[in-house]
């Protein structure tokens, strides 16, 4: 899968920052990853010894007062740091970072990424997705621990608008508010819709014999 990622980045801290830290946790389906290192020969729950993976990433841009320019970055397994020519300003400084990405799918991933093969096709489970920041606190600053896939995450908050291009036949599922249901379902999906936000009980949307050709999705989480 491709996608693109546009960070609205505000560094709230009392320090200004010369660079910033964000997360790849895709890295860490790749062989030369920390995770792989820590799994046995015969593989495990936290990596994959047959699937050589991770992010491609193709362009980092900065984008500040409406200009945009190409960012010096570094990868370290699951974390890219992302050098400014200017530090960003302490107590309110805001900059934009623009990634542009791509990986593979593995099929036997970690706990919720994978692809699971059923008599009615493929089902993909997609997680960790998307380029993210690491959180700078005020105890250790950047917390850049690498991603083995174990235990929880250490997060920035935030408002979160993602748009979905999917082939026809597919159904997607995904947390957070649909935005543009007019677009993407028929008027009789769109009926169930509403009767589903007003009900304490299941409804189903679509069957596979209302699958569409599916416009973009888009969706917002906060």
């Amino acid at each position: 899968m491709s996608g693109s990622v546009t960070i609205t980045y505000k560094n709230n801290s009392p320090e200004s920052l010369p660079f910033l830290w964000l997360q790849l946790d895709q890295n860490i389906y790749k062989l030369s990853s920390r995770s792989v290192a820590a799994t046995t020969p015969t593989g495990g729950r936290w990596a994959n010894r047959n699937f050589d993976g991770g992010y491609t990433i193709s362009n980092v841009a900065l984008i500040q007062a409406g200009k945009s320019q190409k960012a010096q970055f570094d990868v370290n397994d699951t974390r890219m740091r992302v050098d400014l020519p200017q530090p960003l300003k302490a107590n309110g400084g805001s900059i934009q970072v623009q990634v542009d990405f791509s990986f593979s799918i593995p099929e036997y991933g970690t706990d919720r990424m994978g692809i699971l093969n059923t008599k009615n096709g493929r089902i993909y489970e997609i997680a960790q997705w998307y380029p993210r920041m690491c959180v700078f606190d005020n105890v250790l600053g950047w917390n850049t621990l690498p991603y083995m896939g174990q235990g929880e995450f250490y997060l920035e908050y935030g408002n979160f608008d993602y748009t979905i291009n999917a082939p026809a036949g597919h159904i997607v599922v995904g947390s957070g508010e649909l935005l543009n249901p007019a677009e993407v379902l028929t008027p009789t999906q769109l009926a169930r819709w509403k009767q589903a936000a007003g009900s304490d009980k299941t409804i189903i949307l679509r069957d596979l014999n209302e699958v569409k050709i599916p416009l973009p999705v888009r969706k917002r989480n906060a």
